[in-house]
């Protein structure tokens, strides 16, 4: 008797158990009371919870520095900041290309209304995933993306490429601030065709402010030749040094067909002046 006793106490606070717990998932939210892994959520940071988010995003974009591309999406590192369709190598789809043709740019709102609806926001784009549609979980995905920045790289490696060249002479002995001045003489033939002001009017051709880095053919409302923007669709994204060097060295061999008249200038010193004045027009 005493063992039936022992085994009938066991289930019935078996029973009271399940039921105390039954009783709270069935009215915890009646009754304000949450799980363990609720309350974490409540005290989760926005950079902790988009972490969590992100992980949705690294089937198809990796994320880490080392910025690889993958075969289906561009790396998401830097990507706050970072003009649309900008990174080269990877293959954009036409529409998003052109959008970035506009100056468009990864800041907090486009990213945003593009995370929401993909398709809608920029349609035909070949962006498979639906969107997210939750408005806490995108603003904290777009806080952690914030965070995937190399500040010594991104912010500190300008000032000291600066600051080398201004100390170093060059191979003919010439210091920083004599190919400035041999530079911005060069670049006076430019002025006939391209302002370089900070008016960043229109001539003949685009504006030259800010031209060292930006994306090729971004310049919005100049009309690019055909040839050129089929040059960037095949990979001429950036104006970096080395495109510079070689679209300055002879334009028409390097883009067949395009508009530019300029014949080019075939002394290596002489573009690396003019490269190098260029870099300053910020």
């Amino acid at each position: 008797m005493d063992g039936n006793k022992d085994f009938l106490a066991v289930v019935l606070t078996v029973v009271g158990v399940l039921g105390f717990v039954g009783f709270f998932q069935f009215f915890g939210d009646e009754l304000g009371v949450h799980s363990n892994s609720s309350a974490v959520d409540v005290v989760m940071s926005p950079v902790e919870l988009g972490k969590r988010v992100a992980r949705n995003c690294t089937p198809c974009h990796d994320l880490t520095s080392t910025r690889r591309l993958t075969r289906v999406g561009p790396p998401l590192w830097e990507v706050v900041g970072r003009p649309v369709a900008s990174v080269p190598e990877y293959t954009f789809s036409r529409v998003l290309f052109q959008f970035g043709q506009r100056g468009a740019v990864w800041d907090e709102r486009s990213l945003d209304q593009y995370l929401a609806d993909p398709k809608e926001f920029i349609p035909g784009n070949k962006m498979a995933f639906a969107g997210l549609h939750d408005v806490a979980e995108r603003k904290a995905l777009i806080e952690y993306l914030k965070t995937l920045m190399s500040p010594k790289e991104s912010l500190m490696a300008p000032l000291i490429d600066q600051a080398i060249l201004s100390l170093s002479a060059d191979a003919d002995g010439s210091s920083f601030d004599e190919r400035i001045k041999r530079g911005r003489m060069e670049s006076e033939k430019c002025g006939a065709c391209h302002d370089l002001s900070s008016e960043k009017k229109m001539i003949i051709g685009p504006f030259l402010m800010g031209v060292v880095g930006r994306p090729a053919g971004s310049v919005v409302g100049f009309a690019f030749s055909q040839p050129f923007m089929e040059a960037v669709e095949k990979g001429l994204r950036v104006w970096n040094t080395k495109n510079l060097d070689q679209f300055l060295a002879d334009p028409k061999a390097m883009i067949p067909g395009t508009k530019m008249v300029f014949a080019g200038i075939r002394d290596h010193q002489r573009r690396k002046d003019l490269i190098t004045y260029l870099k300053t027009l910020k």
